[in-house]
């Protein structure tokens, strides 16, 4: 994802499923600042965006990768793997995870490679999907 204003540098990196639920969102560092919150929104619209857009395939696959997904989690929390370094002490790994998702179409839970571009004032107003 990147600013409209700066295309050609990176803003947030995100990890996405088939279907659009995003799995991680990451900028520098490997970090998550607060900033991503003026993002939410428009990462919903492009979400539903991209759910119209999806072939039968893309839901098969959809499916498989929730279902791993869930399960490299348990795994992972079983495994009690912990995450240390900056913005992390000793927090699990399983919880992180679980906090960056985002599932498609599930504004409650915290995106097919597309390129994202958005205006810093105002997501609803000037975004655009390319």
């Amino acid at each position: 994802m990147r600013k409209a204003e700066q295309p050609t540098e990176a803003y947030y990196t995100l990890e996405v499923e088939p279907d659009g639920t995003i799995r991680q969102t990451r900028t520098f560092y490997n970090q998550q600042n607060e900033d991503i919150e003026l993002a939410r929104d428009f990462l919903v619209k492009w979400q539903k965006q991209l759910k119209k857009k999806l072939a039968k395939e893309d839901y098969k696959l959809a499916v498989k990768s929730q279902s791993l997904r869930k399960k490299e989690i348990d795994e992972l929390r079983n495994k009690g793997v912990r995450v240390n370094g900056i913005g992390y002490c000793n927090k699990l790994l399983a919880e992180i995870l679980e906090e960056d998702l985002m599932e498609a179409g599930n504004r409650k839970n915290r995106p097919h490679n597309s390129r994202l571009i958005y205006h810093k004032s105002n997501f609803n107003n000037k975004m655009k999907f390319l």
